[in-house]
C-alpha cells in the first residue's frame, strides 16, 4: 500500500532532497521575500521578455534555496544547538535539585 514503509508515499516523503528541503524550510520562509526581491531587481530586463517570468523563476528558486541553506547553516543550526544545550542544562539542574531534595528528606 501507499502508507507502508516501502510504499510510494513513504519513499516520496523520505526522499533525501525533500527531507533536506523540509529541514531548511523555516530558513526559506525567513529569507525568500528578500531574496526574491533582490533577484527580481537584478533580472528586471528579463522579466519584460516573453516568458520572462517563467525563465526568471529558475534563478529565483535556486538563489532562494542557496541563501536559505547558508542561513540555516550559519544561523538556525547555531540557535538550535544553543537551545538544546540550555534544555539539557536545565533538565540536568532540575534532576540534581530533585535528587538533592530526595536525599535531604527523612522519614
Amino acid at each position: 500500500g501507499g502508507f507502508t514503509e516501502t510504499g510510494l508515499i513513504s519513499r516520496i516523503v523520505n526522499f533525501p532532497p525533500l527531507v533536506w528541503l523540509g529541514t531548511i524550510s523555516y530558513s526559506v520562509y525567513l529569507t525568500f521575500e528578500v531574496t526574491m526581491a533582490a533577484v527580481i531587481a537584478l533580472l528586471r530586463p528579463l522579466l519584460q521578455a516573453p516568458n520572462g517570468v517563467l525563465v526568471a523563476s529558475i534563478p529565483i528558486i535556486l538563489t532562494s534555496i542557496s541563501v536559505s541553506a547558508l542561513f540555516y547553516e550559519l544561523t538556525e543550526k547555531r540557535f538550535e544547538a544553543f537551545f538544546k544545550r540550555r534544555r539539557e542544562s536545565a533538565s540536568s539542574s532540575m534532576a540534581l535539585k530533585q535528587c538533592a531534595d530526595c536525599s535531604g528528606s527523612t522519614s
